[in-house]
């Protein structure tokens, strides 16, 4: 459950990249002035509504560019304001992510749905990946210099009739960390997992959106 704190912060980043190039789709004031309302102790609030189109399956390849074009204006805008956010990435932690997939792998094998084979198959395969990576997050050695989207894929984006992107939205997950974590996460989501049935292969198709 997010902070009433955590989420003006939010409201502030995308009022910051909406005056730095980066178009996004801020929460509308309520008369009181303020962009976060308390109703019975919950906190919402209330955004416009957005009449251009989304990609909910596969991008064409303008879409594609130009989300990773807008993804970079993104990173370029705060350069020297990452005072902005006070969220840290976590670095990923080994140890703990194969105990959890491995509880995860033991419900899976108990189920008898298609998704929990499904479940399992992907789960043995991200076990094994991570057992034989001998590279630690520190190998990499990425610095913590950038406000991630945290989310960035095309169910987070508005597109024209051009396919530009208009607007970027959905910035709860925003926090500081590596500009290459928001890069590999949207090449992923945009290119690769949305849009393909995962019991099938990944096609030249998917690695053509990859190259654009």
């Amino acid at each position: 459950k997010r902070s009433s704190e955590r989420l003006l912060e939010v409201h502030r980043v995308k009022t910051f990249f909406n005056e730095h190039g980066v178009s996004t789709i801020p929460p509308l004031l309520n008369s009181e002035g303020s962009t976060l309302s308390n109703v019975n102790g919950e906190f919402f609030a209330v955004f416009p509504y957005v009449p251009d189109k989304q990609y909910h399956g596969l991008p064409s390849n303008k879409a594609v560019a130009s989300a990773g074009e807008n993804l970079a204006k993104l990173h370029l805008a705060e350069a020297n304001n990452l005072s902005l956010v006070s969220k840290f990435l976590k670095p990923w932690d080994k140890r703990a992510f194969l105990e959890d997939a491995t509880r995860m792998l033991e419900l899976a094998d108990a189920g008898t749905t298609s998704f929990d084979k499904m479940a399992s198959k992907m789960l043995a395969l991200k076990i094994a990946l991570a057992k034989n990576s001998k590279v630690s997050f520190e190998d990499l050695g990425l610095e913590h210099n950038t406000i991630l989207h945290g989310d960035y894929h095309t169910q987070n984006l508005f597109f024209d009739e051009n396919d530009r992107v208009s607007y970027t939205f959905d910035f709860e997950r925003t926090m500081i960390g590596p500009r290459t974590t928001d890069i590999a996460y949207g090449l992923f989501m945009i290119c690769f997992d949305f849009n393909t049935d995962i019991e099938n292969n990944v096609s030249d198709t998917h690695f053509e959106r990859a190259r654009s």
